[in-house]
């Protein structure tokens, strides 16, 4: 391995770090309604529900992002040791559709408002 690729499995870690916390996120949210559902004390406010999840949303914007760029760079490492770089495009093009994906999501969560129902229980998945 050279230092490129270590960079770019070092921004991988970290990236799967955050995706983590990310999922930590969406099950804490995911908690506050179903105990919303049950009407039990929630853990979260309405605007803090929808607080949460739109940093969560852009969080998972920013996620699906870096994994594109490191797919890219897998890919130029591939194309200059001769390697087959098929795979790679399709790990990039995955990565397009996980991006459009999360931007739609956010947007939707944006616009829907603090007291919409899609606020509270839209969890990212990447």
């Amino acid at each position: 391995m050279n230092d490129k690729e270590i960079n770019i499995t070092n921004i991988q870690i970290i990236a799967t770090y955050f995706f983590i916390f990310s999922l930590i996120i969406s099950l804490l949210l995911t908690y506050n309604d179903k105990f919303k559902t049950l009407n039990k004390k929630t853990i979260f406010s309405d605007k803090q529900t929808y607080n949460i999840s739109v940093f969560n949303r852009i969080l998972i914007v920013g996620l699906s992002l870096t994994f594109l760029y490191t797919n890219s760079k897998n890919r130029e490492i591939a194309r200059d040791k001769g390697e087959n770089v098929n795979p790679f495009n399709l790990q990039i093009m995955a990565s397009e559709l996980s991006l459009l994906a999360a931007i739609i999501v956010t947007y939707v969560v944006i616009t829907s408002g603090q007291y919409s129902i899609i606020s509270s229980v839209e969890n990212p998945n990447l």
